[in-house]
């Protein structure tokens, strides 16, 4: 005999929005946030998957839970985001849980828009509240110009105002002399950035401090056999931007960390830059 409707065992329903909130909230954050940086970069993707991803998740707006009739219309297709594994489809399913869980999706996450043209796609993308809330950026030694430039913007300094860290994704070789042309280009971009990482402490309300790390120190004796080469080299080093406090904070526990001080390194470079161009005309 078969079974019917009447005879079959009910399913027990548990409403997620009945949960506490404290387990909302973790529930949330295992959903939302990825231990490795979100990486954002350029894509011509086109597919479904992408076009509710950008739509649904990065691009939601608060006001509105209805998909859009044309959901890339505010990006071109050639200056797309690429999808990443953190799924926020959660966010779609109500009102309540957009409110509660947005946030979490910026703040604990890092994103990673060291690809040349990431950063503004990710900022036209957002709105200002929303990208104001991204804490954690990396970006790339080349980009600190851009970066600083744009920060004369006022609506650029609202939309990154939330920032607390600004890692630079790549660690790079450090130049102290050399006598030719060729080191002459290099500290004229080590000034660049010097001058850049300078403006943007100054421009930006809260990434005050700069904070050195240096990897693999050679000593000069050691060198010699180099000196044709990377003369007078001085390892590799790599910055960190962060909030004042943040930079006490991390000197203070004795890390490996130095704060920078970029005034004087600016003075030195640019001493330096005179001397070689005084000796190349010698």
């Amino acid at each position: 005999m078969s079974s019917t409707p009447s005879t079959l065992t009910p399913t027990v329903s548990i409403p997620f929005l009945n949960l506490p909130p404290e387990l909302r909230l973790k529930i949330y954050t295992y959903v939302l946030t990825s231990p490795e940086p979100v990486t954002i970069t350029p894509s011509s993707t086109t597919s479904s998957q992408f076009s509710q991803f950008l739509s649904f998740a990065v691009g939601l707006d608060s006001s509105s839970l209805s998909p859009p009739s044309t959901p890339t219309a505010t990006i071109p297709s050639q200056k797309l985001l690429t999808p990443y594994p953190v799924s926020a489809q959660l966010l779609r399913t109500s009102r309540l849980i957009h409110a509660e869980a947005t946030s979490i999706l910026y703040t604990a996450n890092t994103f990673n828009c060291s690809s040349h043209s990431a950063l503004p796609i990710l900022l036209q993308t957002l709105t200002p509240a929303t990208s104001a809330l991204i804490v954690h950026l990396i970006l790339d030694w080349d980009q600190l110009q851009d970066f600083s430039w744009s920060l004369s913007k006022p609506a650029t300094v609202h939309a990154t105002s939330g920032l607390q860290t600004l890692d630079l994704a790549t660690w790079r070789m450090r130049v102290l002399g050399g006598s030719s042309s060729l080191w002459r280009d290099v500290k004229s971009y080590e000034r660049q950035i010097c001058q850049a990482a300078l403006d943007i402490t100054r421009k930006h309300p809260r990434l005050k401090v700069v904070l050195a790390r240096t990897f693999y120190k050679r000593s000069k004796a050691s060198m010699d056999v180099y000196t044709s080469v990377v003369p007078n080299t001085w390892g590799r080093i790599k910055w960190r931007f962060v909030t004042g406090a943040a930079a006490a904070a991390k000197v203070g526990d004795g890390g490996n960390e130095k704060v920078v001080n970029l005034q004087d390194e600016l003075d030195r470079l640019s001493a330096s830059s005179a001397e070689l161009s005084a000796l190349l005309w010698q």
